[in-house]
């Protein structure tokens, strides 16, 4: 069992009370009984020393017995606990050696000095940045180089922002601009430069059409003469934004028809060809060859080439005619008013060479009786549909380009607006994970793995670790029953059972970390929906110096157990903030805890908790890859700020915790060795292989004083009794002091598997926690 100091000095006077009784011991320090004193024979005769006659005995360092030459033995051969492993001092105080054996030379953890006790305490650091030697500061109380982006001013760097991103005002540790000048990148497009307060440039881009080298601006950018993208560039007649042919700008952006003479197909007999003022090609009647033979036996006559006396519309196919509707003829009707077909079938006529509108055809339709030929219309594609060369907007075959609204796959496009949360100025999908920290994200470490102190979604990872955790032996009107607290009434066991939490939590042996998932406000501020996960962890010391009572950004390993495969703690409560005040529950939790025989899963249902949510600091950056703080690899955005802490560790500051604790995890939580042999043994009698249920069920008893009073579970786990059925259950311990049976509320039997799976006890707890970085 793990004790603190004040706990050890009291067994220790009491073993020498025990040992010695009041004629070997003088009080000096790791005294032992005389070894030539042999009771009444004093000589090692009968009743006298083990070590013979008179005999010296050799030393042994560590055995805990004062041996000359050894200075001290204080029973282990630890190194630096103030008796050393050759049981010499660790340091002596007031000899020119013993601060110096303390101090390891470097000024920014402050100089070390010998105590009376002979331990080595620890200096005073100084803050990171202060000068430790030429090109030198401290950083995490060690003498380091000076670096770029090491989050301090030195010598010959303009800034430094403790970032490698060269767009926020300080690349490289220099300003990129001081003046309007130093912005001026020669990009036409990019129009007029600032640079602006914080040392960024900004810039009022030119009007799009703007002449560049080679094309023309559009959205800020010199781009390239294309044809079909809406702009009119030098060298170009039109552009229309598309690449179909005939409709007024060909795909090559010249106009179709500027000289209907030359620019347009020979048009049908007794017609002229004609430029529309859209600049496509059109046919209409020429006057002048009316009366004009066009064939056999027929004429001009208006545009149409019939026979001789024929009246095109008067309903009868005469010589020279296709069709003939009457007054119905018309374009596109089937028979126009030349009494011609309004399209061929071979070679089909009416294809326009454009995808987006569907494949037109020439069909045969039936006007009252007559037949006649004429075009229908396509089956139109969906707005940026894939067209071959381009994609399909508005109904015609454009190119695409970045910023058009259209992703297209061909271009190497994955998304769009370009500049946008999720979708960089190329039109790529921005992915968490690339190592590059991009709009949206809080950071981005190059890989998507949850607990490595950027989350798989390269979200900052909101996680505190239970740093003061205290029993209480009462309840209130937040936690209204505390069963397992109000069973511990003797101080002795209240002191020992803290006393092992107390040492776990500075020791970090004890490792309860919350994690808040879906944390929108890491100001703590408010948040209406969130949850908290817990799991165990241990710190990941690599050799710096730690304390479990001041540890914020510390490394912690989280235990894989306590996860699932995705690293997403596996018990999770709801929680909300409002106004700095955060509630959680109702849900179960399993804790990490020890009373002092290793360390145990305490599975907590019903849990219910209560705790102010502290101010907000700026996450430590590590620039050693060592604990504590963030690695610069993670790309943690400089601006972002989170809570650091939840809770005071006081009586008066800190949160609540309230839960029903299952017998089945006190049931697998062993009893401190303390309480089952020694002077300090329940007089009860328990086994070494008792576990703490068995003393809340059986009570303990230590110098005639009840410490733990016989208690039964008062709750029950609803998951493993739905609405309590059976609750509450009382339990008896057989002859080797060990739980075995259950009965429930009405005297059945009810098996001791089932039981512990069900019964529990309320219990109420004090804590407060501090923000740490999962690894």
């Amino acid at each position: 069992m793990r004790l603190l100091a004040s706990q050890i000095v009291r067994l220790s006077a009491l073993t020498l009370v025990l040992a010695c009784g009041t004629a070997a011991c003088d009080g000096s320090e790791t005294t032992t009984q005389s070894p030539t004193s042999g009771g009444a024979g004093g000589t090692g005769g009968a009743g006298g020393s083990t070590g013979g006659t008179g005999g010296a005995i050799d030393p042994v360092c560590g055995d805990g017995i004062l041996t000359p030459p050894e200075l001290c033995d204080d029973g282990n051969t630890l190194i630096g606990d103030g008796c050393d492993n050759d049981c010499s001092f660790s340091c002596t105080k007031g000899t020119p050696q013993g601060d110096a054996k303390c101090d390891d030379d470097d000024p920014c953890n402050g100089a070390e000095t010998c105590a009376d006790t002979h331990v080595c305490i620890p200096g005073t650091s100084q803050p990171d940045g202060t000068p430790c030697g030429e090109a030198k500061i401290c950083k995490s109380a060690t003498c380091s180089d000076i670096s770029c982006g090491d989050g301090y001013l030195d010598p010959g760097e303009d800034c430094d922002d403790a970032n490698l991103d060269p767009t926020d005002g300080c690349d490289a540790c220099q300003f990129p601009c001081v003046v309007d000048p130093d912005c001026d990148n020669g990009d036409l497009c990019a129009g007029l430069a600032v640079c602006e307060v914080d040392h960024t440039c900004t810039y009022e881009p030119a009007a799009d059409g703007t002449p560049c080298p080679g094309g023309a601006c559009v959205s800020g950018a010199c781009k390239l003469s294309t044809c079909g993208d809406g702009v009119v560039e030098p060298g170009e007649e039109c552009d229309d934004g598309n690449i179909v042919g005939g409709d007024g700008c060909e795909p090559t952006c010249k106009s179709t028809c500027l000289d209907a003479a030359t620019d347009c197909p020979s048009p049908l007999p007794c017609n002229k060809a004609a430029c529309t003022p859209q600049k496509t090609c059109t046919t209409e009647p020429d006057p002048a060859q009316d009366g004009q033979d066009c064939g056999v036996d027929l004429q001009c006559s208006a545009g149409a080439c019939i026979g001789v006396g024929a009246s095109c519309g008067n309903g009868v196919i005469e010589p020279g005619e296709d069709c003939d509707f009457g007054f119905e003829n018309g374009p596109g009707a089937g028979c126009e008013l030349t009494c011609k077909f309004s399209c061929t079938k071979s070679p089909d006529s009416c294809a326009d060479q454009n995808a987006c509108n569907g494949v037109e055809a020439c069909n045969t339709v039936v006007n009252n009786g007559k037949l006649g030929q004429a075009c229908s219309v396509g089956s139109t594609l969906p707005q940026c549909a894939s067209c071959g060369s381009g994609v399909c907007k508005g109904g015609t075959c454009a190119p695409s380009s970045c910023g058009d609204g259209c992703v297209d796959p061909s271009k190497g496009e994955s998304c769009e607006p370009p500049s946008s949360p999720t979708c960089d100025a190329a039109c790529k999908t921005k992915i968490c994970g690339n190592g590059i920290r991009e709009t949206g994200e809080d950071c981005d470490d190059g890989n998507t793995v949850n607990l490595d102190g950027c989350s798989s979604t390269c979200r900052f990872e909101q996680i505190h670790r239970v740093r003061y955790l205290v029993l209480q032996y009462a309840s209130d009107a937040y936690c209204t029953n505390n069963k397992l607290g109000l069973a511990i009434t003797g101080t002795t066991a209240q002191s020992q059972l803290q006393g092992a939490i107390d040492e776990g939590l500075y020791t970090g042996y004890l490792g309860v970390l919350l994690q808040f998932i879906g944390l929108d406000d890491l100001s703590g501020t408010t948040d209406p929906q969130l949850q908290i996960g817990a799991m165990n962890g241990t710190p990941k010391k690599l050799g710096q110096p730690y304390d479990g009572s001041n540890d914020l950004d510390f490394w912690y390993f989280p235990d894989p157990t306590s996860l699932d495969a995705n690293k997403v703690p596996l018990t999770i409560v709801p929680a909300q903030i409002a106004a700095k005040s955060l509630t959680a529950g109702p849900g179960t939790l399993i804790l990490n805890m020890s009373f002092g025989a290793g360390s145990s899963s305490l599975v907590v249902t019903n849990v219910k908790l209560a705790i102010t949510v502290g101010p907000t600091s700026t996450p430590l950056t590590s620039f050693t890859n060592l604990p504590p703080g963030h690695k610069l690899s993670e790309q943690l955005n400089p601006a972002l700020t989170s809570f650091a802490t939840a809770g005071q560790p006081n009586a008066n500051g800190s949160g609540k915790l309230c839960g029903n604790v299952t017998a089945l995890s006190l049931a697998n939580m062993p009893v401190p060795e303390d309480l089952t042999t020694g002077g300090f043994a329940c007089s009860e009698g328990y086994p070494t292989t008792a576990s703490m249920l068995d003393l809340f069920v059986g009570g303990c008893t230590v110098f005639g004083v009840k410490q733990i009073s016989p208690t039964q579970p008062d709750q029950a786990d609803p998951a493993a009794a739905p609405a309590g059925a059976g609750a509450p259950y009382v339990l008896a311990l057989n002859a080797q002091k060990t739980v075995s049976t259950c009965t429930d509320k009405n005297g059945a039997s009810v098996p001791i598997g089932a039981c512990l799976n069900a019964a529990a006890y309320s219990s109420f707890f004090r804590l407060a926690t501090g923000r740490v970085i999962a690894k």
